[in-house]
Formats: C-alpha cells, structure tokens, sequence
C-alpha cells in the first residue's frame, strides 16, 4: 500500500480442496480460504496490524456471527504455528 491507500496485490496463490473440506457450505469454504491465507503468509503478517478484505457477502456475515460452524472452523483452522 502506499501513502494514497491505493492497494495492490502483491501475491496470489491457490489450492485444492481436500474430501472434508469439499462438504463445506459456499461460506465455509471462503472462510477456510481467508484462514488459508493467513496461515500462508503467517511469516510476513506476524506482529503487523493488517486488514483482511472480502467482497464475499455471506463470508461477511459468517465473520459477524456466532454460530457453531464459525466456531468450529476457526478451532480447526484458526491456529497458526507459534
């Protein structure tokens, strides 16, 4: 980003479902995506403040809920290597 807020991509990667994660609902899935990433670039995002930002309505709306399914992704996935 620069002094303008104008924002960049600088990286994009990808991967493949696994037989579990093919059961998930649409918002599940772009849940574990953002996660996904996160836990990707742990190394660079570390001690940074950032923001994660999505156009993805329902994923908006699951970030704001607390619901079992959240709660049981985020305990699944949500745990960054130390």
């Amino acid at each position: 980003m620069t002094t303008e807020m104008n924002i960049y991509m600088i990286a994009c990667i990808s991967r493949s479902l696994n037989v579990h994660e093919k059961k998930y609902g649409l918002p599940q899935e772009e849940m574990l995506a953002a996660v996904w990433a996160i836990k990707t670039f742990h190394t660079y995002l570390h001690g940074q403040k950032f923001t994660l930002a999505t156009d993805h309505q329902p994923l908006t709306y699951l970030m704001t809920k607390n619901d079992l399914v959240v709660t049981k992704i985020t305990q699944q996935h949500m745990t960054c290597a130390q």
